[in-house]
């Protein structure tokens, strides 16, 4: 009987099967930009917790205030379709890299290659955002902006 049914209306099949993978890519994308979402909030909670950065926050306090969000005055335009799921983006992200990872140049100023892997996962996670570095110095309690090379 379901044969007989398929024969006679072989454009149902069709059908079923378009709707099937149209929903297929819906979810895939929604599944990725929920992956987005979430590594951009590991990222900055690894950075809050970060002992090189110098807030000497506990993972589970880093974890809050990412929760909490940060105020909206530092807030832009989410990228792609994140606004979507309640993601706001940020107009400038500050990461630390330890001193050991660093550069100096000859006008005893610190710089970092455009091609450290943080620079560019933080450029990756967060291309809404002026990525700046810095670097903690845990000896004089004194931070050091650093400049990007590309």
């Amino acid at each position: 009987m379901i044969k007989s049914f398929y024969r006679r209306h072989k454009h149902l099949t069709w059908i079923t099967g378009a709707v099937a993978v149209l929903v297929s890519i819906c979810l895939t994308w929604i599944a990725v930009e929920l992956k987005w979402i979430h590594d951009r909030h590991a990222f900055r909670v690894a950075e809050l917790a970060s002992p090189d950065s110098g807030h000497g926050l506990q993972l589970d306090e880093a974890r809050e205030i990412i929760a909490e969000g940060w105020p909206s005055a530092y807030h832009t335009k989410a990228p792609g379709a994140l606004g979507l799921f309640g993601e706001y983006g940020l107009e400038s992200l500050y990461i630390s890299i330890p001193r050991s990872r660093l550069h100096r140049s000859s006008d005893n100023t610190f710089f970092v290659g455009a091609s450290d892997h943080k620079v560019l996962q933080a450029r990756h996670l967060f291309p809404e955002s002026d990525v700046r570095v810095y670097s903690w110095n845990p000896a004089d309690s004194r931070s050091d902006d650093v400049v990007i090379k590309d």
